[in-house]
């Protein structure tokens, strides 16, 4: 799940290409369910997050409607090729009781889970440091740049921040995860986030530190130490950051009028001058459709984006052809909640914030009530949600994303440790008791 879709093996069925994380992904769903069948442990855990299975299940169902209903008024809506991407959302969603009943079954599960994201993210880190200074691996850019991992660029930043997110998790528990593993994954996530240039990596990671920092001062009196750890963290990766993209940051700052253009500031695709443009015509789709949206992913069909083309010449006059969207550029939004306003119109982005808020209530409780083990476990839940949610201020919402791993991972973890939120003293999760 945390390889780039375009370097795994895949095979194509009509409009449906099912690759090998897909595989991987409806595996793991279908052992969960033969587990819940033997195993009355896992069904009422997976009753107990009801709240939560109820806010997916609305967003999902939105998602499934809004790839279907454009059809009826939209003769051009290609439904056939974004139910597919629904069902590929939907089955990436079905991480989160799957994980449930993993803990429920295993108590090694959510160990499991955390080492694979902190050694993937430790490979992804030496892959980014070998292209950096020069060794070609999956790309043949200059080196001292950004650079992609096995991963891809961005989203190797989502992998770095879910790493940092599990050590931030383990100062609430010593026996969480040891020392040696804790400067691992604040290591390597810091690697990635730098390296891999995503700006809006730093959102999702100061987002997740910052929740960090409020849950270890609310449970109990934070260690300074702990709290100038975390702080240290965001600025050392906002200077990395800074670095790496200083280029593209002072290019925008020239857009803007607050610094003397060059030759190339209207004349080159400016990331984000192009970005701020996209974000415009997707405020335009929304618009005139307010409620409903133009429906799943649509963002990208000709048809859909044509209608303000000339509106956005007049907005943006001084961008080159290449940053406008077109059948041989097709352009995304890079605000995963612009992006479902255009998409599914304000009902939607509705039930994505309903989703968002009762995933992060849930795991603020475990948080704050759950014995130490539990309430690490809770805190990666809630922190992996709070990183992506963080991430989609810059960053689209798609099918089949690391990032939607992530986010459906966190909500799974949240899910498995629901009732501690509710009850301290449950004993139906694996990681309420101290591990072997």
């Amino acid at each position: 799940m945390f390889v780039k879709v375009t370097w795994l093996p895949r095979f194509t069925i009509g409009p449906a290409t099912i690759d090998l994380a897909d595989v991987v992904v409806l595996a793991a769903v279908l052992a969960a369910i033969g587990m819940m069948h033997f195993n009355r442990r896992a069904r009422a855990a997976l009753r107990g997050a009801w709240p939560l299975w109820l806010a997916a299940a609305a967003f999902l169902v939105d998602i499934a409607a809004g790839s279907l209903y454009p059809r009826l008024a939209d003769r051009h809506y290609a439904w056939s090729a974004h139910i597919v991407t629904a069902i590929k959302y939907a089955e990436y969603a079905a991480l989160a009781p799957a994980l449930v009943v993993a803990f429920a079954t295993d108590r090694r599960a959510g160990r499991r889970v955390c080492a694979a994201v902190i050694v993937t993210g430790c490979l992804s880190a030496l892959v980014l440091i070998l292209q950096f200074v020069g060794v070609r691996i999956f790309d043949p850019s200059p080196p001292w740049q950004a650079e992609p991992s096995f991963i891809g660029n961005d989203q190797s930043g989502s992998l770095g921040i879910a790493a940092i997110a599990i050590g931030a998790a383990s100062l609430m528990s010593p026996s969480f995860l040891g020392r040696r593993a804790r400067w691992l994954a604040f290591v390597a996530g810091a690697i990635n986030v730098i390296v891999c240039g995503a700006l809006a990596s730093e959102v999702g990671l100061v987002a997740a530190l910052v929740t960090m920092v409020a849950l270890l001062i609310r449970r109990s009196p934070a260690r300074v130490r702990d709290l100038a750890l975390l702080s240290a963290i965001a600025v050392v990766c906002a200077l990395g950051l800074a670095a790496i993209r200083g280029g593209d940051i002072y290019q925008f700052v020239r857009y803007v009028g607050l610094a003397r253009p060059n030759s190339t500031t209207h004349s080159h695709v400016q990331t984000y001058a192009q970005r701020t443009l996209m974000l415009y015509i997707g405020y335009r789709v929304w618009r005139a459709h307010p409620v409903f949206g133009a429906g799943w992913q649509s963002i990208r069909e000709e048809h859909v984006y044509a209608p303000f083309l000339a509106a956005a010449h007049r907005q943006f006059p001084d961008q080159p052809p290449e940053a406008f969207p077109a059948p041989q550029h097709t352009w995304a939004i890079d605000n995963g909640y612009l992006q479902t306003l255009a998409d599914l119109g304000l009902a939607g982005l509705a039930c994505l914030l309903v989703l968002l808020v009762v995933a992060a209530v849930g795991g603020a409780r475990t948080c704050l009530r759950a014995p130490p083990e539990g309430a690490a476990y809770g805190a990666v839940g809630l922190l992996w949600i709070v990183l992506v949610a963080g991430l989609w201020t810059g960053q689209s919402n798609v099918a089949g994303a690391p990032r939607d791993a992530i986010f459906w991972l966190g909500a799974g973890l949240v899910g498995a440790h629901w009732r501690l939120g509710r009850n301290p003293t449950a004993t139906h999760s694996p990681s309420s008791v101290a591990p072997g």
